[in-house]
């Protein structure tokens, strides 16, 4: 999958480079730009830190990505592709909330962000691993509550690691593979 690709290149391209230029429009596949400009606002520690345009420039870049890599957008559309066609409804409300809880955090100033390039690369890698192991569905859901284990200060960065999406019962198959 291309989402590990785009947080490896993310942390790489990203990490000396000055914030991205702010969007001229506001694209239809990323969250409203109202919610956005509402998760900024939260946040009085990082407003002293960065512009509304710098965090919305970041959002925008965690969905469209870069030359080298995929945002959120293209790796969540290829990751849908590879699931059964009935389990695409329940799934594309989960990768858009895991995208919009993701972003939000992710898109702050460096010094207070919690989601970083490693954790995006780690979570890619899960998600590249659950199409694999046919267990998407799980794994989005785990990735979501570690996410929101973390920015609620009860999940350390530290206690995340490939071993808490690759061991049973977690990594097991969710459906049966399709017949011939």
């Amino acid at each position: 999958m291309r989402h590990a690709a785009f947080a490896a290149a993310c942390g790489a391209v990203l990490a000396g480079c000055a914030a991205p230029s702010a969007p001229a429009t506001w694209p239809d596949d990323l969250p409203p730009r109202e919610a956005c400009v509402r998760a900024w606002g939260k946040d009085p520690e990082n407003r002293k830190l960065q512009t509304l345009d710098q965090y919305l420039a970041w959002v925008r870049l965690f969905y469209s990505g870069t030359a080298l890599a995929p945002g959120w957008t293209a790796a969540s559309r290829s990751l849908l592709g590879d699931v059964p066609e009935d389990d695409r409804p329940a799934l594309l409300p989960r990768l858009e909330g895991l995208g919009r809880l993701l972003s939000a955090d992710w898109a702050k100033d460096n010094r207070l962000r919690r989601v970083n390039n490693g954790l995006l690369s780690l979570w890619g890698a899960a998600l590249k691993r659950a199409r694999a192991a046919r267990c998407v569905r799980d794994t989005v859901d785990r990735i979501d509550g570690d996410a929101r284990a973390l920015l609620a200060g009860t999940l350390r960065a530290a206690e995340i690691t490939p071993a808490r999406y690759a061991e049973p019962p977690f990594a097991r198959e969710s459906r049966p593979a399709p017949g011939p």
